[in-house]
């Protein structure tokens, strides 16, 4: 069974057609990526009250603990 003589295989394509496909890839990711990040923004609130420390990592405000990634703190103990 052929694939018909104007049938081109992936490497037989034109430069032109391989750098279209790129470029549309690039701009899905970019898309992609600004969806993730404002998606995050949006998501996050704001808390506006007395902070109670806990230990080197972690608080507690209105009664929720919150730990801060990242940190390198010690324990308490």
């Amino acid at each position: 069974m052929s694939d018909g003589p104007d049938r081109l295989r992936p490497w037989e394509r034109p430069l032109g057609c391989i750098l279209q496909i790129i470029l549309a890839f690039m701009v899905m990711l970019g898309v992609f990526f600004l969806l993730l990040v404002f998606g995050a923004i949006a998501s996050a609130e704001s808390v506006e009250d007395t902070a109670r420390v806990i230990d080197g990592d972690t608080l507690e405000v209105t009664g929720v603990k919150v730990r801060l990634a990242g940190m390198d703190a010690p324990e308490r103990g």
